[in-house]
């Protein structure tokens, strides 16, 4: 048993569990050891080994070891697909990996979530397409875009509307 010492204590997650003290917020491990300081203010639930943490105003992410693999400097993180993040930084969103590594850069107004591996984006009101890597397969030219079927988006542009076909994946010949 951890005697209660705390001013606020959460649920183990991944074998460690956020506490709160005064001077701020850490995780302990099942003895009840301090693992990670209390010098945050926010954090959540370790997942996947990794846990989104808030530094006076701003959202990182440190690993179990309590390495930070974000610096705070996020307005928000937002768990996002297969192992990426949606970050937000002043007003502009981009992606980023568990590991902490840029996928795309902080610059677009929206991030919609990846359908058949892209995701639609905005920057200075218009869309585009991103893909996983973080690259623009079309960029922010059009004034909508959409998906409308397997690998297939409506573009629209000046007033008129054409097609994007995803290319399928090459198969394998072995």
């Amino acid at each position: 048993m951890i005697r209660p010492q705390y001013t606020q204590a959460w649920s183990f997650s991944e074998g460690l569990a956020a506490i709160q003290r005064e001077e701020g917020t850490g995780f302990i491990d099942k003895t009840g050891a301090v693992v990670i300081p209390l010098r945050y203010h926010k954090v959540y639930a370790f997942f996947e080994g990794v846990a989104q943490v808030k530094k006076e105003d701003k959202w990182g992410m440190i690993d179990r070891s309590g390495k930070e693999l974000l610096a705070p400097k996020y307005n928000r993180i937002e768990p996002f697909a297969k192992g990426l993040l949606r970050v937000q930084a002043d007003e502009k969103w981009g992606i980023v990996d568990r590991r902490g590594r840029t996928v795309a850069k902080t610059q677009y107004d929206q991030i919609r979530h990846f359908v058949e591996g892209l995701a639609v984006v905005r920057r200075l009101g218009l869309a585009g397409l991103l893909d996983t890597a973080g690259r623009e397969i079309l960029p922010c030219v059009y004034s909508n875009l959409y998906p409308s079927g397997y690998r297939i988006y409506t573009t629209e542009q000046n007033g008129r509307f054409g097609l994007y076909a995803q290319p399928l994946p090459a198969l394998d010949e072995k």
